[in-house]
């Protein structure tokens, strides 16, 4: 059922001339996947429908030149054919034809590839936003502040107060300095050593250490480990953010040709797309009286050389952005094989923390968002590249 309501939206937003409503776009989720699916689809199918229409009216113009050339070279006009002369003064009239027609087609193509690029940003943007959201979201912090030092376990703190009590007994009340109890190894070490030196028998010493054996066991054998997932996760978030930073960047570039220079996010919340439409609409306007100006046409050119040039650098963006997206995502299934990895898990499963199962949970799901939610699927390969600059195959 979902294949088939994708199918369908994908159809209908891919109908030349489709534009969404706004009660529509109210509606829909935004976007999502399926959103990028849709417009990749569209992207290639409106690109491919005005090939396909220039180069049908191509096929006339060049058949009517072969015609105008047969009668120019027999100098023997057919029933209902032009003269010599009309036939000369035909055939030039038709290579200014195509040569303005090429010129225009030239330019609804640059026109519909710069507006699609546009749209690929904003798409983006919001995975973007999504991930920021992400790693905002996370608890990595929390969790590994309260696994990796066994201070931080009811379990061990009473214990920990029963081994102090036992030596104010004996009359050598020593603790350890508060910096050293943030040390999970100095915790374990001064455990123990309380622990065997203490008051009681053997067996009471016994059953005190196996209270607390699980935690020390945990929080020593994998203190290491779960650094490692908190530093290694706070340099994608960081990454993350030059993500962000570079995609508003690159928005600027973009826009700043058509003269629109309204930051991305401000754009965004104040949903001004229609004024980026009216730059578009402004700067196309003047392409096209340039074409009659010889005046203005170097100056056309070099805005239009702009226009690609922007198109090239959202090329170098979207390789940036797959490669964090993959390289969380290899992050992420590194993360999984050290969290699944401790050797007593079983044994210590009652006593392990709540934080360990929810942090396995956190890299589960991230492993699933950055190999399905974040990742460019319709973008595989060189797609991105043949919608801006070749010519897709018709879907």
């Amino acid at each position: 059922m979902k294949g088939l309501l994708r199918f369908l939206l994908c159809a209908i937003c891919a109908a030349p001339g489709f534009v969404w409503s706004a009660s529509v776009k109210s509606r829909l989720p935004p976007y999502d996947s399926t959103a990028l699916s849709c417009l990749v689809k569209q992207a290639g199918t409106e690109i491919f429908n005005l090939q396909a229409a220039h180069n049908q009216w191509l096929t006339t113009q060049y058949a009517r030149l072969n015609e105008l050339d047969f009668i120019i070279i027999r100098k023997t006009p057919s029933p209902g054919q032009p003269s010599y002369v009309e036939a000369l003064e035909e055939k030039l009239s038709v290579m200014e034809a195509l040569e303005l027609d090429e010129e225009n087609f030239q330019l609804q193509l640059l026109r519909l590839r710069y507006t699609k690029g546009l749209e690929f940003i904003k798409l983006i943007y919001e995975k973007v936003l999504s991930l920021d959201h992400h790693f905002t979201s996370l608890q990595t912090f929390q969790q590994v502040n309260s696994m990796a030092n066994p201070n931080n376990y009811p379990a061990f703190q009473q214990n920990r107060l029963l081994f102090e009590e036992r030596l104010k007994k004996k009359g050598g009340s020593v603790k350890i300095p508060a910096l050293l109890q943030a040390n999970p190894f100095i915790s374990a070490t001064f455990s123990i050593v309380s622990t065997l030196f203490s008051e009681g028998d053997n067996s009471q010493k016994e059953k005190d250490l196996e209270q607390i054996s699980c935690i020390l066991d945990f929080t020593v054998r994998m203190n290491a480990d779960l650094n490692t997932i908190y530093y290694e996760t706070e340099y994608l978030k960081q990454n993350n953010l030059a993500l962000k930073e570079d995609c508003m960047a690159l928005f600027s570039e973009y826009s700043k040709p058509i003269g629109y220079f309204v930051t991305l996010d401000k754009c965004r919340k104040e949903d001004d797309w229609d004024a980026v439409g009216e730059a578009i609409d402004k700067i196309f306007k003047d392409f096209e009286d340039a074409l009659k100006d010889p005046v203005k046409s170097k100056a056309s050119m070099k805005q239009q050389v702009n226009l690609e040039f922007s198109m090239n650098r959202l090329l170098d963006y979207i390789e940036k952005y797959t490669a964090f997206v993959n390289q969380g995502e290899k992050y992420y299934q590194k993360f999984l094989v050290i969290v699944s990895n401790y050797q007593n898990e079983k044994k210590c499963a009652d006593q392990l923390p709540a934080q360990f199962t929810d942090l396995k949970k956190d890299i589960e799901i991230s492993i699933e968002k950055f190999s399905i939610s974040y990742k460019l699927t319709e973008l595989k390969g060189s797609k991105l590249k043949d919608l801006l600059y070749g010519l897709p195959e018709s879907n």
